[in-house]
């Protein structure tokens, strides 16, 4: 009997030997896993942190040419606005001027003709200034676009 105890004590320390190896064998499986894990996380880190700072920079750019039209814009705009004020007081100088002289009909067919022209040129420049502002809408529109294609890719 002592010997069947002793037998048995002996196959019970080897099961718990195999066992006390099997559990070593699985932590250290699981602790590879962990480890390779991290680095994978890590690694998924960098790329969405890459992802997230060229985004940004798109970001800036975008904005940055955006402010540079909109700048461009706002000069020519004054300068349209600067143009046509220019035109509306010639207007009004040669309005006043033949109200107050008598000229010849050759004179009045030449100023006729100065009228006219500057007339178009007005209109002109205030079409100008419609399409620059229809510019700048598109501009913010594009800069949109090229936002939303930014969060869909």
């Amino acid at each position: 009997m002592a010997q069947w105890q002793l037998s048995e004590t002996i196959y019970t320390a080897l099961s718990m030997s195999a066992q006390a190896r099997q559990y070593q064998l699985q932590a250290q499986t699981l602790s590879a896993q962990c480890e390779g894990m991290h680095r994978q996380a890590d690694i998924m880190a960098e790329r969405i942190r890459y992802e997230y700072e060229q985004h940004i920079h798109t970001l800036e750019c975008i904005a940055e040419a955006f402010e540079v039209s909109l700048y461009h814009n706002r000069c020519a705009s004054q300068q349209l606005t600067q143009l046509c004020v220019g035109i509306t007081h010639q207007l009004s100088a040669l309005t006043q001027y033949l109200t107050d002289s008598q000229m010849s009909a050759e004179q009045l067919v030449q100023l006729n003709v100065l009228l006219q022209t500057l007339h178009q040129q007005q209109s002109a420049l205030i079409a100008s200034h419609g399409l620059m502002g229809e510019h700048s809408v598109d501009i913010y529109r594009s800069s949109g676009q090229a936002i939303e294609q930014l969060y869909h890719s």
